[in-house]
């Protein structure tokens, strides 16, 4: 038996436009996504949920504020819509962007 999650995170009744793959979703938060409270299957729930999921968030908030700190003009590149791949995990297969190299 294989248990897989690709459809996880995908009901339009709850996230609007589910298959869009969008960084900025606010039907999404920080607030709650990192916690017992979440309302998404990346972490669990109630009492299985993830212990490392704060440690998680914290090397997302570090890692994503260097990266735009160094890039404060990161964007996708020109025509590039990113189309989600994979069964096990989904994401794109590539990510090309455009940005103006800060000099430091």
């Amino acid at each position: 038996m294989t248990c897989l999650i690709g459809a996880a995170n995908r009901d339009e009744r709850r996230y609007r436009d589910p298959d869009r793959f969008d960084i900025f979703r606010d039907d999404l938060t920080t607030t709650s996504a990192f916690s017992a409270a979440a309302d998404h299957l990346a972490f669990a729930l109630g009492r299985h949920f993830c212990v490392g999921a704060l440690l998680a968030k914290a090397e997302v908030e570090i890692g994503i504020g260097q990266l735009l700190d160094a890039m404060p003009d990161l964007r996708l590149a020109d025509g590039f819509v990113p189309v989600e791949q994979g069964v096990f995990t989904r994401g794109p297969q590539s990510l090309p962007v455009r940005f103006t190299p800060v000099a430091g």
